[in-house]
């Protein structure tokens, strides 16, 4: 008997392809200095640049000494919080909330405008519309008012994308023994629950935003004052930067993905991600089979496939092309002379994001 998922339930977000599905749960494992800011920054950038992300929350103890960082992720200064809060997890669930009540209200406005204008040019005199929209739309002296829009222009009809980053919190009040980080943590994907309308015209009305969350963590052991195990077991992507597991914890990831290779592919498909500083190794528990080739990774680009005894990496690179120029019309060297047309050799190739597919053998 083959299974359905019922349909309705949730908001499918179209993600590009070379991008983990949301809402994230990502882990980014390394050492000090290993590269972990910068692996979430790229991260965080690959959503905003493709309009998935619009608002980025931070929690840390440090967030002065990576004001630059904010700044280009454009965090701001309502958005920072200090992990020695443990009221931390109830303000992000305010957020997300918050943002679903002005994301239902612009729907709803939106729409009304909609009608209203329906009614316009229907030819009905004033009288005659709705006078619940007229108010709503005209001001005092009967004038039409500024055209509703959606808070946010991006990928997902106005949808709200929002992201928290957790640096540097092991160890603090927000996540030591704090039931409610625990809670929000599992809830994650559910944050912002919005009215149940499937019948909406704009088809927004189901589902839940949701709060994607990357953890920056200098270890996945799960202990007192570490990493907190549902987090870990939780987790829908981690990453490792720059070789810093231990062995212990590289043995944790290998038998959590016995499932997909055995563990001579899994510690060469390891080795072959640690080429260069920060170079980092990817899991994605989530990966979707009908886009990504493989649930492993070297940085964002590169697939590790295990393929038995001999794993394969496919290499993403981005073809070059040359420009095509217009014929010009040809002019007599005196014309040229004349005109001061000198021709000069040589035109420049440029070159375009095509996505060109290689393989090549570890």
């Amino acid at each position: 008997m083959s299974l359905k998922a019922p349909k309705g339930l949730r908001y499918h977000v179209d993600v590009p392809k070379e991008l983990f599905s949301l809402p994230l749960s990502f882990l980014v494992h390394g050492r000090p200095g290993a590269g972990k800011t910068y692996m979430t920054y790229n991260i965080i950038k690959k959503y905003q640049e493709a309009g998935l992300c619009d608002r980025v929350i931070l929690v840390s103890p440090t967030a002065a000494s990576n004001t630059s960082l904010l700044q280009d992720l454009g965090v701001k200064a309502e958005d920072v919080f200090c992990p020695t809060d443990k009221r931390v997890p109830a303000k992000l669930t305010k957020i997300a909330n918050d943002e679903r009540d002005e994301f239902e209200r612009d729907l709803h406005r939106v729409e009304d405008f909609k009608r209203f204008e329906r009614e316009l040019r229907s030819g009905k005199s004033v009288y005659e519309i709705d006078d619940e929209l007229f108010h709503q739309f005209t001001d005092n002296q009967g004038d039409l008012v500024q055209k509703p829009e959606m808070k946010y222009k991006n990928a997902m009809g106005g949808r709200p994308g929002l992201f928290t980053i957790w640096d540097d919190c092991i160890a603090s009040p927000c996540w030591e023994k704090n039931q409610s980080f625990l809670n929000y943590t599992t809830r994650q994907r559910h944050l912002g629950s919005l009215e149940y309308n499937p019948t909406h015209p704009s088809g927004q009305f189901v589902g839940s935003l949701g709060m994607s969350n990357i953890y920056v963590i200098h270890s996945l052991r799960s202990e007192r004052g570490g990493l907190p195990k549902l987090v870990r077991d939780n987790a829908f992507q981690i990453a490792i930067v720059n070789n810093t597991a231990n062995k212990k914890e590289l043995q944790s990831l290998c038998e959590a993905c016995s499932g997909q290779c055995d563990e001579e592919d899994f510690y060469a498909m390891f080795e072959k991600s640690q080429q260069k500083e920060h170079d980092t190794f990817i899991i994605d528990f989530l990966y979707r089979k009908e886009d990504h080739p493989s649930m492993f990774r070297q940085n964002l680009d590169v697939y590790l496939i295990p393929d038995g005894k001999k794993s394969t990496a496919i290499v993403r690179k981005p073809e070059k092309v040359k420009k095509t120029r217009k014929k010009k019309d040809k002019l007599s060297k005196a014309e040229q002379r004349e005109l001061g047309r000198i021709e000069q050799p040589g035109a420049n190739a440029m070159a375009v994001d095509n996505v060109n597919t290689n393989k090549v053998c570890i």
